[in-house]
């Protein structure tokens, strides 16, 4: 069996679709072509291709040197002339006459896979499901299905979910499918057995750093077998799905190789060191050897816990072969989440010490010492978002073609600042909980605050997150609220792959919620058990910081998808304090059923 990593970029690829990079001025990739065609046959390539954005340059970089074994790839950038929507073919084994007359047609999808047909060219339909500029519909989705055969199976830069969903819907077409499709949209077929799908695999690597992780298999000894078996629908897709840390750890190095033709003006900075240990596994001078340790011998005597995180961090990259970073990221990882604690950390005692002595000047001053820490996150936020942003489009598709490949069982976790404890609402969660334990529910507790003494209360699987920070809750001495690791927390809670989120409580661990709702794509259900205003009300004089508190319980429960209450007076006390009434809901007493299998009207948003 021959392997090939059927879709990476190299430097040739000039325009990126991460904002990050758009904003800084970066290109999409600064990866050499004779760096691709070594590290895919380290990483046990047989043939090799690059596949750059409407350009050859690279790939026949590569064929004039190694004819044998490389094939001259291009992702060509198409358009639905009806609407503009953008599509990416991946073609292979194409001569420079041809790459001409692509250019020229390229504008219509529909004159472009004629030509693909005419020709034989062998292609493969890039992330079918990603809508690379917002346009992207179940409509045009049926119209692919129809105009191409062949697809992207495992995409290297989209999430397991993303891919294998596809696949499996797919899989799963048959004659009628396509006939239906054929009298909805009138498109004739690529075959004459359009149902029957062929994938192909590809990293979709534009950093250097995951080459020949995704690749396709096929049996092949020659380039014309693997032209000739893609064509005949014989490969399969195989390696590894992309997750929200390599994203933002690949978005990371594409920014340090701009900087890096910037020049070396920031050289000497720590975060300047992390990136050279982890992405060019270069060998410390001894300046820079002379530099951590003096900043270690600093960090000792003064306790500056920020610092010696950092320079941990730089040790740890020093230790990653590039070739093998995916596998060692974790780590690198939680002393991200660690450093980016450390600045949130340092807000928030300002934020608290500060209130108690009425220094509000000081507090904006001391604002800006978590900008560093929210720096390091947000890459982070962005991924996760990018890896989900096509869920609901996924759903759709499989709702349209009547494709059942997951069933309909939900995955709820349901967020709440406290649920250990003897309070109304710590009764009403474990209560809920027990209940749908019981009926077989997929659903977990979330919360920060892990009571050992009261754990038998509680139901299976609590999830209790890692936390930084903790403060007094006003008005109860004994009381106290903790702030969970956002970066941390986001990992253990992605994994859970959930399809909703119930959230009972607005602070930090409800605020998370919130936000994983949002990054995952997926929709909210607020559980108001408790009259929060009224509790402020009784233990707060100030007007001021109940006005605030007031906006801010408005603002976070006008963000859910629905709102659950107990009493029909709650649904009018909300209203009245400007909460939509069509987000407001009795709560089903008595039957879990309806609480777990309630429909949300909107998409959580927490931008609006």
């Amino acid at each position: 069996m021959a392997k090939i990593d059927m879709h990476v970029h190299s430097k040739y690829s000039e325009r990126p679709s991460d904002w990050f990079l758009q904003r800084i001025g970066a290109k999409e990739s600064y990866t050499e072509p004779t760096f691709i065609y070594q590290t895919a046959k380290k990483r046990g390539m047989n043939f090799i291709t690059i596949t750059d954005h409407n350009r050859m340059d690279g790939a026949l970089i590569l064929k004039e040197e190694f004819p044998e074994d490389v094939i001259v790839g291009v992702e060509t950038t198409t358009y639905f002339p009806e609407d503009g929507c953008k599509a990416h073919v991946l073609l292979y084994g194409i001569d420079t006459s041809q790459f001409a007359q692509i250019q020229k047609i390229r504008e219509s999808i529909y004159t472009l896979r004629d030509y693909i047909k005419s020709e034989k060219i062998a292609y493969s339909l890039a992330h079918a499901t990603y809508p690379i500029n917002g346009k992207l519909t179940v409509g045009h989705i049926e119209k692919l299905i129809l105009l191409f055969d062949v697809f992207e199976g495992i995409n290297g830069g989209r999430n397991n979910l993303s891919n294998q969903n596809f696949m499996e819907m797919m899989k799963n077409l048959t004659p009628a499918h396509l006939e239906n499709l054929y009298t909805k949209h009138g498109i004739e077929p690529m075959s004459d057995t359009p149902w029957i799908k062929a994938f192909t695999g590809g990293s979709d690597d534009h950093s250097g750093q995951f080459i020949g992780k995704t690749f396709t298999n096929t049996d092949a000894d020659n380039i014309e077998d693997i032209l000739h078996n893609i064509r005949s629908k014989r490969t399969s897709p195989e390696g590894r799905h992309n997750d929200f840390k390599s994203l933002a750890f690949a978005v990371y190095k594409i920014a340090y190789d701009f900087s890096k033709t910037k020049g070396n003006e920031a050289s000497n900075t720590l975060f300047q060191k992390i990136n050279e240990n982890l992405f060019d596994s270069k060998s410390l001078k001894l300046k820079d050897r002379l530099m951590l340790r003096r900043a270690k011998s600093h960090t000792k005597k003064k306790g500056a816990r920020t610092s010696r995180l950092l320079i941990e961090l730089i040790e740890e990259a020093r230790k990653i072969n590039p070739l093998h970073i995916d596998e060692q990221l974790d780590l690198i990882y939680e002393k991200t989440a660690e450093i980016a604690d450390e600045f949130f950390k340092k807000i928030l005692s300002s934020i608290e010490r500060d209130i108690a002595t009425g220094d509000i000047v000081n507090v904006i001053l001391n604002v800006s010492s978590s900008i560093p820490g929210l720096f390091l996150s947000l890459p982070f936020f962005s991924a996760l978002k990018h890896m989900f942003h096509s869920r609901m489009l996924v759903n759709q598709i499989q709702k349209a073609l009547d494709v059942d490949i997951n069933g309909s069982e939900k995955r709820i976790l349901w967020f709440a600042d406290t649920i250990n404890g003897t309070n109304g609402l710590s009764a009403t969660i474990q209560e809920w909980g027990w209940k749908l334990h019981r009926n077989k529910r997929v659903i977990k507790l979330v919360t920060s605050n892990f009571n050992e003494s009261q754990k038998k209360s509680l139901p299976p699987d609590v999830i209790f997150l890692p936390t930084f920070f903790d403060t007094k809750i006003m008005g109860h001495e004994k009381a106290r609220l903790w702030f969970p690791s956002v970066l941390k927390s986001l990992d253990i809670l992605q994994r859970e792959e959930p399809t909703e989120v119930f959230i009972s409580t607005p602070g930090p661990v409800g605020l998370l919620g919130l936000l994983v709702a949002r990054l995952l794509n997926i929709k909210t259900c607020g559980i108001y058990e408790t009259d929060f205003m009224a509790e402020i009300n009784s233990v707060v004089d100030d007007p001021a910081i109940i006005e605030i508190t007031e906006s801010y319980a408005r603002w976070f429960y006008s963000k859910v998808d629905t709102i659950m209450v107990r009493t029909a007076e709650s649904i009018h006390r909300l209203e009245a304090r400007g909460l939509e009434r069509t987000k407001l809901q009795l709560m089903p007493i008595g039957k879990d059923q309806d609480i777990y299998s309630a429909e949300k009207n909107a998409r959580p948003s927490l931008s609006q």
